[in-house]
């Protein structure tokens, strides 16, 4: 039996600080609504499903004409075949939007896992994106403003 797709209502441009749009993941927008960030508190397959839709609901509002900035923070993410599926999914779906991703990983080696294999997998899609791996916030924020499309 098929789950019915999760609904994400994301909070609107002006809205200030996180809001909790799953029970496992945070939204913010960051930068007077230019930059999107999803804070996954947990991850499990629950709240992949939710990061993923969460992405559809960003992609279905984002204007066309706008560069896409979106920080991921993931310092809790655990490498699954689950969470690659995703990702994949999640590249292949945002592949025409202009823009840029940024990732919080958490410091050590599972941290440097999923950066070997976020960017091996962005760019195997051939993916025009920039990427960026921090472990940081700020840092990516700051690295995501430098991607603002210049008519912005």
């Amino acid at each position: 039996m098929n789950a019915l797709p999760l609904q994400i209502q994301l909070p609107p441009r002006n809205a200030k600080g996180p809001h909790l749009v799953h029970p496992k993941i945070y939204f913010e927008w960051a930068v007077d609504g230019r930059v999107a960030v999803l804070d996954l508190v947990l991850f499990d397959r629950e709240a992949i499903d939710a990061w993923a839709a969460t992405m559809d609901a960003l992609r279905s509002i984002w204007p066309e004409d706008e560069s896409l900035l979106v920080l991921h923070i993931a310092t809790k993410v655990r490498f699954t075949p689950y969470l690659r599926h995703k990702a994949d999914e999640i590249i292949r779906k945002s592949a025409h939007f202009s823009g840029a991703y940024a990732f919080v990983l958490q410091r050590g080696a599972l941290g440097h896992i999923i950066r070997l294999y976020l960017r091996t997998s962005l760019e195997v899609s051939r993916s025009p994106r920039p990427k960026a791996f921090f472990y940081q916030r700020d840092d990516a924020i700051q690295w995501l403003l430098s991607h603002l499309r210049e008519d912005a």
